[in-house]
């Protein structure tokens, strides 16, 4: 094993890998902190399928062992499998000469078709040889299957065939203790399944039918003849595994523990699955390879707003194209998926697809608009245009719309919807974006449910719409099929107090997405602040530029940090209940967040003289803030109406903020939250006129 002699790649063998694996000196295996093997049965059989196809599987990093020797680091050899028990963690390296940096699950699949079987292990990999040529290379059939202690029959099999098989043996139940039962199990989706490590073992040019024909399971020798099972092209392939190579890296600039770890992180966190619609647009991409740049084209388009991720962009296009064609006679299609794209995209020619065209003619650009953009992309960019506040229409401040960071909220059906109407009605009006952010609020607050039914019948709606934004008729859909459930309905605000205010229940918050109800109500401060937000900057909560800000700092509820007084019996229900609700938080710019955190209501200027000056010092009296007075910060706050200050003053306990042993103050806590509460919603259900729905 005489890798990277002065040279960082390597071409390694797949059958060479596998014997430094299974060597008893374990030149190679992992480091102690990396996870055990997670690989499942379906992982490893894909793998095998790739591997025997000659395809790539992608590239494996080294580093030397040597460059830790005087480190404290700790290995362990490579698991068997899933289902076996991970092997222990050594800190003697002994004649260890590599530890993997990535590539670790492929590695264990590889090892797994060259480990000859034994008792008590618990996974073993099987190839079929009943499958003809034409079925293995035109149709995709499985060839490959893992049996383990966890799948001993391996996956996708039914209780009937399992009963059929343990009466070949003779036997009543699975005994997955057994060391011995993957010595009886097979595939049982298999037609002639062989052992596979057993079957490479012969000397290549010796395999043939008759030396795989003594592989068999018992029970399918007395069934088959060995010219059964001569398949020309699998065992050409089985000859051409020993030419499999895999790129591999030595990794020679990490020296130490730390930059090991930091480079392991950064490597696993890399890694991203594909989902059904990443393959759904890679086929789309191959058929189309102009579709990439077309996509990219509205994806980073700040005028579309970056609130569709690239794949949910081709299923627009392709929802729409529905609407149109009808393929297959579907007006619709839900989901996209690899069956879906075979079944309605890849045709031959490819050209001759109506359905493929249509798709085009909407990411196509048109020459025929200002921006020359395509029409899905003009869709998309009126859909923001007309959801987005904007303080320069004549109602000011007062503008209905949303602010930038509320719509990078918003669910993907609810922009599917938006063009589904406006690919119709290409010119709308006043009534139609009132309708229009009617509908997506509603989504946005009273839907909290990915069911089919949400995403199909609001499209449907919108794209059949005769006149107007047909936002009522969604409503009067979902509620005449009782879709709304308990307190999840849109009420009146009067019905709303009445929920928060009511002193024999005490309610945490009853809408979906209740705390961009604050969003709204600081819409103004919200644009001034993050005019020019970007959602694809920011992956996590914790790269967001705002804070969700509890105005009663939550640390004040953490009875550990004092206990002085015992807090009153109904502390941890209010706890519970109110601490998180929508009314105790606020959306505050995350520098000034950080330099509040844990002060009081007046040391935050929540409460005080509203005339009072700011500390010149302040973070508050920055750009983009510049807020000068206690009223200003009240304002910007949505915390300026005198009708409920005096309970948050009350409530505040700015000598004691800790000590919450009074169950007036806790009371007082009820009513600031819960008021505020209900005031964000009366002005969101008022400005948006939802009493026309309900009237």
């Amino acid at each position: 094993m005489d890798w990277f002699e002065n040279k960082i790649i390597e071409l390694i063998n797949i059958n060479e890998l596998a014997l430094a694996v299974l060597n008893d000196e374990a030149p190679i295996q992992t480091l102690s902190f990396q996870r055990d093997a997670v690989w499942d049965e379906k992982h490893i059989e894909l793998l095998w399928d790739s591997i025997f196809r000659g395809f790539p599987i992608g590239s494996l990093l080294f580093s030397r062992v040597d460059y830790f020797r005087d480190s404290d680091i700790s290995v362990k050899p490579l698991q068997e499998s899933k289902s076996a028990k991970a092997n222990p963690i050594k800190d003697d390296i002994g004649k260890t000469k590599y530890v993997i940096i990535d590539g670790q699950q492929r590695i264990v699949a590889i090892t797994l078709g060259f480990r000859i079987f034994k008792p008590k292990q618990t996974a073993r990999l099987w190839i079929d040889l009943g499958i003809n040529d034409e079925e293995f290379v035109y149709n995709s059939q499985k060839i490959f299957y893992v049996c383990s202690i966890r799948k001993p029959w391996g996956l996708e099999t039914t209780s009937d065939m399992e009963l059929k098989a343990l009466n070949i043996l003779g036997e009543e139940k699975i005994n997955h203790k057994d060391e011995y039962l993957l010595f009886k199990t097979w595939p049982l989706k298999a037609k002639y399944p062989v052992p596979f490590p057993e079957l490479v073992k012969f000397k290549l040019e010796n395999l043939n039918s008759a030396s795989v024909f003594e592989l068999l399971p018992d029970h399918m020798k007395k069934k088959i003849t060995k010219s059964e099972i001569e398949q020309k092209y699998i065992f050409d392939n089985i000859k051409d595994l020993q030419d499999y190579k895999i790129p591999s890296y030595l990794i020679e600039n990490i020296k130490n523990l730390e930059d090991l770890g930091l480079a392991f992180q950064r490597l696993n966190k890399q890694g991203v699955i594909m989902t059904d619609e990443d393959l759904f647009y890679s086929g789309l991409k191959m058929l189309w390879p102009k579709a990439h740049d077309l996509v990219w084209e509205i994806y980073s388009d700040d005028k579309t707003g970056k609130f569709l991720q690239h794949t949910k962009i081709v299923h627009n296009a392709v929802r729409l194209s529905s609407a149109s064609v009808k393929p297959d006679d579907r007006d619709d299609i839900i989901s996209l998926n690899v069956k879906e794209f075979r079944k309605l995209i890849k045709t031959t020619p490819p050209e001759n697809n109506e359905f493929l065209e249509k798709i085009k003619s909407y990411l196509i650009k048109l020459n025929g608009n200002q921006q020359n953009n395509s029409l899905l992309h003009e869709n998309l960019r009126k859909a923001k245009e007309i959801l987005l506040y904007n303080p320069a229409n004549e109602n000011g401040k007062n503008d209905f719309g949303l602010p930038l960071p509320l719509l990078a909220n918003l669910h993907w059906r609810v922009w599917h919807t938006l063009t589904a109407f406006i690919d119709r009605k290409k010119e709308l009006d006043s009534y139609d974006r009132k309708e229009i952010i009617r509908y997506v609020l509603m989504d946005h607050f009273y839907v909290n449910s990915t069911s089919e039914v949400y995403i199909r019948e609001p499209f449907k709606i919108a794209y059949n719409a005769n006149k107007s934004f047909p936002g009522k008729d969604i409503y009067k859909f979902l509620k005449d099929k009782e879709l709304f459930s308990g307190e999840l309905q849109i009420v009146n605000p009067k019905k709303f107090k009445e929920l928060v205010l009511d002193e024999t229940k005490l309610r945490g918050n009853i809408l979906h997405n209740e705390t961009d109800l604050i969003m709204y109500a600081q819409r103004s401060y919200v644009y001034k602040w993050y005019r020019e937000f970007d959602p694809t900057l920011y992956v996590t909560i914790s790269d967001l530029p705002y804070d969700w800000d509890h105005i009663i700092a939550y640390d004040f509820f953490d009875r550990s940090k004092h206990r002085s007084n015992q807090p009153h019996q109904d502390f941890w229900r209010y706890r519970a209940d109110l601490a998180s609700c929508s009314g105790n938080f606020r959306l505050w710019p995350k520098s000034l967040n950080r330099s509040d955190r844990n002060k009081t209501l007046k040391n935050k200027y929540l409460i005080g003289n509203p005339d009072q000056i700011i500390d010149e010092s302040s973070y508050l009296r920055r750009d983009p803030y510049n807020l000068k007075y206690v009223k200003a910060v009240q304002e910007a706050s949505f915390f300026n109406d005198d009708e409920f200050l005096k309970y948050w003053e009350n409530a505040s306990n700015e000598q004691d903020p800790y000590n919450w042993s009074e169950r007036e103050r806790l009371e007082n806590l009820r009513m600031a939250i819960q008021t505020r509460r209900y005031r964000m919603f009366k002005l969101l259900y008022d400005t948006i006129e939802w009493d026309f729905w309900l009237n």
